[in-house]
């Protein structure tokens, strides 16, 4: 009889140190996931802040990558300087300090190669090749 209490409570002390560590483990993995969202949307900041600063004529093409640690994602730009990245399991938005127009007449930028131009104070955002 004694066994038996012994034995049920050691399955259940193993059965909340799994949980916990269960726990613990999926944290690091969100926190690892939301990290390389936020990797990705400062490529976007970056190209914007650096077409901010300097003069009209600016043109570069920059490349985003397909996916985020093997995770699908798309950037909307839901006002003129509001940029949502979306995957399956997070939506970060990020605000911009300068208004950015989409040109092509959508309101997302692909992954792979997009331009970035600025024209009359203008930064605009060709999305494709």
């Amino acid at each position: 009889m004694e066994f038996l209490i012994l034995l049920g409570f050691m399955v259940l002390v193993f059965t909340v140190f799994f949980f916990v560590m269960s726990e613990r483990s999926n944290v690091a993995q969100q926190q690892i996931e939301y990290a390389s969202l936020l990797s990705a949307t400062s490529v976007i900041e970056q190209e914007i802040l650096i077409a901010n600063q300097v003069h009209d004529g600016y043109n570069r093409t920059f490349e985003m990558p397909f996916s985020i640690d093997g995770v699908p994602y798309i950037i909307t730009f839901g006002g003129p300087n509001e940029v949502t990245l979306t995957t399956l399991d997070y939506e970060y938005v990020l605000f911009l300090p300068v208004n950015v127009t989409i040109l092509g007449g959508g309101q997302t930028i692909s992954a792979g190669r997009n331009r970035i131009m600025k024209q009359n104070g203008i930064i605009m955002i060709s999305p494709g090749p």
